[in-house]
């Protein structure tokens, strides 16, 4: 006779919290961003702002892409098939245009670096510095490095490390959220030892400055870091294992100072400046060669020649012929072709939900040229996927953003915005365009998903940047959108301009979740599992409705694991 199944409470515990949240391990952010009788030109909107500030919260992206649907009927298909209608052509050449005037840059530092009074000053405090630890290896093949570092645009440097390394540093930090070992027993996943462990400096903080106490003890522990992991790399010829508590000495007692010598750390940088001075620099010149986001490295601390100026090449259009075209902007066939209601019926709501994840489900196919979509493939019995039911064919054209397997590169979220501008008027003014679809993928390595919404600056006093906003009107200052690159983002706008936010699970009254883990409100994290999933967002520009002659945005943000804690 076999024995009754165990209700021990010790088997159930992460089966109880994944029920408790109506959640699985994975979950979509959807934001519904309607559309306003505002210029299509205009960035001051309030529409704009708020679709760039969600293209803001995600700062580690490596690949953009941007596929234009295009049907039969509207374009007819010719024989020269690299010809593109003109508007499609110019919407090309404007988006090389942005690309080539933004840079992105790799180099070999010294941690301490991202300390140094002169550098935060110069990049920090005047724009949005994005940097992260470079991959091993091509991106998805090599596992995660041990210890990874990040600053997050909004002058917080960010240390993700391991045990050993966190337990000599010397720095005070906080377990990782979602970083937790088995602790062996059945069906529990989370309840083992912490493996991670995050440390995160406040560089925009006025009393995170040279002769604070502060200040001082984390640059010393950094300094010390680097010479560590520089005698252990001259020892071992290796960076696999960089921990050495022996290693760890007080950098002032050592007599030994950091400088180029003591780069061990390779790093990916991308800077933006503020909104308001890319916009003058791009006027002032508009050749291709001219860069809006030059950055210089301190040369007593960073070789010349061991940086690495990374531009993005000249995307070019992939055209797939053959390919069954969902009709997303036919009112009668398409959910997404209405703007939903907050009175909308939760019938109606789950009707928009399903055709939305169709929608999604189709551009991952067609990014990828699959067999499904195209419209002479054969039923295939091993697969169940089958085109939406009111698609017709057509073509689609793909342009792709990104480095290469082997230099990976840091696409700043200014010139996303900048591209996402282009797509809103392309999709505005031709309607034969019917919609489209932009999918931005960011690093698996990354210990942010995104960025608070709230800078970790902010919180310590740091309000207003000095610099970001001294070249402004009084007129231009109460007008403009500061968010994209100034860490000082309002409390009151996040609140006025709150996201229509739709998880894809039943809809329940959020409650307060009570939760034994040391994560303040405004922490986001990363999980650092191999299987982390997407850690990106897809965006769906819909054509205009009734009167409105704007388009409308529905922003998905996929999320591997649940970081809004």
């Amino acid at each position: 006779m076999l024995a009754p199944k165990s209700t021990h409470k010790r088997k159930r515990s992460s089966a109880r919290s994944d029920r408790a949240r109506k959640l699985g391990a994975a979950r979509w952010i959807v934001n519904l961003i309607p559309p306003s009788s505002d210029q299509p030109s205009s960035p001051l909107s309030k529409r704009s702002r708020r679709l760039e500030a969600l293209v803001d919260a995600h700062p580690f992206n490596c690949s953009l892409e941007i596929i234009l649907p295009l049907l039969d009927s509207q374009f007819p298909p010719t024989d020269q098939t690299s010809s593109l209608p003109p508007r499609i052509q110019a919407f090309v050449d404007r988006v090389h245009h942005h690309a080539s005037r933004y840079r992105s840059y790799r180099a070999h530092i010294p941690v301490s670096m991202l300390l140094d009074p002169i550098f935060v000053t110069a990049y920090l405090k005047t724009g949005s510095l994005i940097a992260l630890t470079a991959p091993s290896g091509p991106a998805g093949l090599d596992s995660p490095p041990d210890d990874t570092v990040c600053l997050d645009g909004q002058g917080t440097l960010v240390l993700s490390l391991c045990k050993d390394t966190y337990q000599t540093l010397g720095l005070t930090g906080r377990a990782s959220h979602f970083s937790r070992l088995s602790s062996g027993r059945a069906a529990d996943r989370t309840s083992g030892p912490d493996s991670r462990f995050i440390v995160e400096l406040p560089l925009l903080s006025p009393s995170f400055v040279p002769g604070k106490k502060g200040y001082q003890h984390a640059l010393d522990r950094l300094r010390a870091w680097d010479l560590a992991r520089t005698r252990k790399l001259a020892q071992e010829h290796t960076m696999a294992q960089t921990h050495a508590s022996s290693s760890f000495q007080p950098a002032n007692g050592s007599g030994e100072t950091v400088t180029s010598d003591h780069a061990t750390w390779d790093m990916l940088f991308v800077w933006s400046p503020p909104v308001h001075a890319a916009d003058e620099i791009l006027q002032a010149d508009s050749s291709d060669s001219s860069a809006a986001n030059e950055l210089r490295f301190p040369d007593h601390l960073v070789h010349p020649g061991q940086v690495q100026e990374l531009r993005i090449h000249a995307p070019m259009p992939v055209v797939t012929e053959s390919i069954w075209v969902p009709r997303l902007d036919d009112p009668t066939q398409h959910a997404l072709s209405q703007q939903p209601w907050s009175t909308a019926s939760p019938s109606e709501w789950q009707h928009f939900q399903d055709d939305l994840q169709e929608a999604v489900e189709w551009a991952g196919l067609a990014s990828l040229g699959a067999n499904a979509v195209r419209t002479y493939a054969k039923p295939d019995s091993t697969c169940v996927y089958a085109a939406p039911r009111s698609s017709q064919p057509g073509r689609t054209l793909k342009l792709t953003l990104a480095g290469t397997r082997d230099k990976p590169l840091l696409l700043s979220p200014l010139l996303i915005a900048y591209i996402t501008r282009e797509l809103d008027a392309l999709v505005s003014e031709l309607t034969s365009i019917g919609w489209a679809t932009m999918t931005c993928a960011g690093f698996a390595q990354a210990p942010l998903t995104w960025r608070s919404k709230v800078p970790l600056s902010s919180v310590y006093g740091a309000k207003e940047l000095p610099g970001n906003k001294a070249a402004l009107s009084h007129r231009q200052s109460e007008n403009e959108d500061v968010a994209m690159t100034d860490s000082s983002e309002g409390e009151e706008d996040d609140e006025g301009e709150s996201d229509s936010s739709l998880d894809m699970g039943a809809r329940v009254v959020r409650r307060k979740k009570r939760s034994k883990r040391s994560i303040g409100k405004d922490h986001t994290e990363h999980s650092f599992t191999p299987s982390t999933g997407e850690t990106g967002w897809i965006s769906f520009c819909l054509p205009p409705v009734a009167e409105v002659q704007r388009s409308r945005w529905v922003l998905v943000e996929l999320v591997g694991t649940d970081t809004r804690s």
